[in-house]
């Protein structure tokens, strides 16, 4: 027989057998884990456990504050928004816009999906900043010309539905002058349509008009702003043009001016804003804009007084600024991404901007920003710190501020031009050298993207043509005949001096070319009289 002892000693013995088990089980469970983690780890990067973390610092992160709500990151949008957005959400002009439309009519591209393209998340986050009620009921319905132009066609012709008939007479109205004769139906719209063209003509009057709010958004790389707001404000400004085209067509040129003041104040509102995508759009909107004045100038029966007030007028437009505000916007998203991936462990984050590599893709003159986030994941450690200072190297090159030697871009060119050609090589490099490298080839697709900016010439040059061609109206209007040349508007009053053409380069600038135009007419670089 088995004493009390055996018989407890029985008992348990399955109970130390099963313990025994399962702990060898959890042992390796813990193994296998550890070994995927580790193998996850190695597939997305393994600087992740390796790499130096970054710093929050004036030589890194370039600003200090404000941050996250976790206190890991700067919120770059935040900043933005805190320096340019009007402190009174009631002082600025956007506020009214969009509480007068409503989220469909501002998400949309003609006012007609139920949500249009902005959602729920940035709607909410949008009337939080602008205090407003995101249940609230639009004040405002109105139509866009383009249906408009439809309906036209459908009284005209019997057909609504030829999307070539639609775009090439909406583009003929955008394009040129015209009448209520030719189109009635169009024109009813634009009675019609008052309040919407009145909203947003007074809107832009306001001490202040923005509309580029970013939300930093956890996980994202970057910050989101809505592009929808940059739609419904496009849409305006063509449905202006039609308007101002029709006022020139009817010889009602003081309504004409008006509007022609409000697309001025439209294009350089968007190019005050921080935000890259805000001042591209700045610059096509200017263009739109310079050239309904033209038709104006062209066109237009305007007597003397009419010239003299329209050219105060447009000296009194706050003129486009400089590039420096882009550069900045461009300077903090750049930076807000790689803080994003300096302090993110998520993969689908960490691959979002990766694109797949070959041979000339290492040609700096060919790189993307893509492709130094492919670089940094197949490579053991960066020094978040080194790339961000790189990166802020070249915008100092940009934006004419001193460059420590280290991060000379001019200097490094022929170290650039000789990158390694395959991720092996990339991966046996010294960390600070590949964070160096990587900083500087992320840098140089943003010194590449600034030629863009010789817009701003462009803008400058054609603001130039357009005073000359006001102060060549008041000429003729004065004297009955356009001047021989321009020196004659200097000494005849009309402006204190003739500007130079920077379109092509702003130190070394040309005179407008000139010319009379017989019978009664003149010859402007960028248009002419008749």
């Amino acid at each position: 027989m088995q004493s009390d002892a055996e018989r407890k000693g029985a008992v348990h013995a399955p109970h130390r057998s099963l313990l025994w088990t399962c702990g060898v089980v959890t042992i390796i469970v813990l193994v296998l884990q550890s070994a995927c983690q580790e193998a996850a780890t190695r597939e997305i990067g393994s600087w992740q456990a390796k790499s130096v973390p970054l710093r929050i610092s004036e030589e890194t992160t370039y600003i200090t504050e404000p941050l996250t709500a976790d206190g890991s990151m700067v919120d770059y949008g935040l900043y933005l928004e805190q320096h340019f957005a009007p402190e009174n959400p009631e002082n600025n002009g956007f506020r009214e816009v969009v509480q007068a439309f409503g989220r469909e009519q501002i998400g949309s591209k003609l006012g007609t999906p139920p949500k249009g393209a902005i959602t729920d998340e940035y709607w909410t986050f949008l009337c939080e900043r602008l205090r407003l009620d995101p249940q609230a009921a639009p004040t405002i319905r109105f139509q866009h010309a383009l249906q408009a132009v439809r309906a036209s066609l459908k009284a005209r012709e019997g057909n609504q539905d030829d999307s070539r008939a639609v775009f090439e007479l909406h583009e003929r109205l955008v394009a040129a002058p015209w009448t209520g004769s030719e189109f009635p139906v169009i024109e009813q719209w634009i009675n019609e349509s008052e309040p919407y063209f009145a909203l947003f003509s007074e809107a832009l009057t306001k001490p202040g008009y923005f509309t580029a709010y970013y939300h930093s958004k956890p996980g994202a790389v970057g910050q989101e702003s809505s592009l929808a707001t940059i739609q419904v404000h496009r849409n305006f400004l063509r449905d202006l043009v039609i308007r101002t085209n029709y006022f020139i067509g009817m010889e009602r040129y003081e309504d004409a001016w008006r509007d022609i003041q409000t697309l001025f104040r439209l294009s350089r509102a968007f190019h005050r804003m921080p935000s890259l995508i805000a001042y591209l759009t700045s610059v096509a909107f200017e263009q739109m804009a310079q050239r309904t004045i033209v038709r104006l100038i062209v066109h237009g029966k305007i007597n003397a007084e009419q010239w003299k007030r329209f050219a105060e007028d447009f000296d009194i437009l706050v003129p486009p600024d400089s590039y420096g505000i882009p550069l900045t916007t461009m300077r903090f998203e750049d930076l807000a991404t790689l803080s994003t991936y300096a302090n993110c462990r998520d993969e689908t984050v960490l691959k979002k901007n990766a694109v797949p590599l070959d041979a000339k893709d290492y040609d700096p003159q060919r790189f993307s920003r893509g492709k130094v986030w492919t670089i940094l994941l197949g490579c053991d450690g960066v020094d978040w710190n080194i790339m961000a200072q790189a990166i802020n190297a070249c915008y100092d090159v940009m934006q004419k501020k001193e460059v420590p030697k280290e991060f000379d871009f001019d200097a490094y060119q022929t170290v650039l031009a000789e990158a390694s050609k395959n991720i092996a090589d990339w991966q046996v490099m010294d960390v600070s050298e590949r964070s160096r490298r990587l900083g500087l080839l992320y840098g140089y697709d943003a010194l590449s993207t600034v030629h863009s900016f010789r817009a701003t010439r462009l803008q400058k040059a054609q603001s130039d043509r357009i005073r000359l061609g006001l102060a060549l109206g008041r000429f003729k209007a004065k004297t009955g005949r356009y001047p021989e040349k321009l020196e004659e508007l200097v000494e005849q009053k009309f402006v204190a001096e003739i500007p130079f053409d920077a379109t092509l380069s702003a130190n070394s600038p040309v005179p407008f070319g000139y010319r009379l135009l017989p019978p009664d007419g003149y010859v402007l670089d960028g248009f002419d009289s008749n």
